[in-house]
């Protein structure tokens, strides 16, 4: 899907940046979520990975071994929320009404449902589209069809992954995956910030996101070498409205030091860099002036 066939006059003066395509992890066994991470480059060409080859939803919690027992413990947490906020469900929910629901939040996930025929089956698919950072689909059931018993355990977990987002830096979230959605059903959106990454943790990032775009925005993949880059994804349905919102809010994003924004394979605003344009003219000028300074003795 090439976005610049529909929002082509928004493109202006794009200089070609290359940030590497990421490798595709098909494990999501949380003890290998400290492997070897790949060299990066920030500032080059963006790549959309929307034409990926599909692959098993996974999940990848982005911390290293060092922080394995922070880890365990918000593993564990999930857990619990997952195996109290389900046996609530299970008693509560019509399979029905259940159905009905996820027809309107996803088509895909409609179609995984609509042969279950009880909640123990629909259960599993709703597992499958959550994730250590993100159990909205799971919040929105809860709250929709008012399983008052489950409200508590979802609240819980909510409040000590804040505390997650904020003991855990930016600088340990490098070259990890986030999300749990198939590609193919997404575009891509990627930040480029000019920040060091141990000068920020991961809440400042859902803050932004959050500020720019609500929840519509999933995060897929953070890596760095002189800047920080954040690629997201968000389903392809929801295209035009995602550019519209980054354009109303490109004032925040600048002032959160946004060096480039691009969706897909268009770059919607990147930031001209001042000091290296005054560089190329005094280089330019001292030539000039050497030019002179030649013609001049020749004379």
């Amino acid at each position: 899907m090439c976005l610049g066939n529909y929002f082509s006059t928004l493109e202006v003066d794009v200089v070609p940046e290359t940030i590497k395509d990421h490798p595709q992890d098909n494990t999501s066994n949380a003890n290998e979520t400290n492997t070897t991470q790949s060299g990066s480059t920030a500032d080059t060409e963006v790549t959309s990975n929307s034409s990926s080859q599909p692959s098993s939803p996974q999940i990848e919690v982005p911390v290293p071994q060092h922080l394995f027992v922070e880890y365990s413990s918000i593993k564990a947490s999930y857990t619990r929320m997952l195996y109290n906020v389900f046996k609530f469900l299970r008693m509560k929910l019509d399979v029905d009404d259940i159905k009905e629901f996820l027809s309107c939040y996803s088509t895909s996930l409609s179609k995984k449902v609509e042969q279950c025929s009880d909640v123990s089956s629909i259960l599993r698919h709703i597992k499958d589209e959550c994730s250590l950072t993100n159990i909205e689909l799971l919040h929105s059931i809860v709250e929709e069809m008012e399983i008052t018993e489950a409200k508590e355990h979802i609240e819980a977990y909510r409040t000590e992954l804040k505390e997650f987002y904020r003991s855990i830096s930016v600088s340990l979230c490098l070259d990890k995956r986030f999300d749990s959605v198939s590609h193919l059903q997404c575009e891509t959106v990627t930040f480029i910030f000019d920040w060091e990454p141990v000068e920020h943790v991961l809440k400042d990032i859902k803050g932004i996101l959050s500020k720019v775009s609500g929840k519509l925005l999933v995060i897929k993949y953070i890596e760095t070498s002189t800047s920080i880059s954040v690629t997201c994804s968000f389903p392809f349905s929801d295209v035009g409205f995602t550019v519209l919102r980054m354009i109303e809010n490109i004032h925040i994003l600048m002032g959160q030091g946004l060096k480039k924004l691009t969706i897909g394979n268009l770059t919607l605003w990147k930031r001209q860099d001042v000091r290296k344009k005054e560089l190329k003219e005094k280089v330019k000028e001292a030539e000039c002036r050497l030019r002179d300074a030649i013609s001049s003795k020749e004379k």
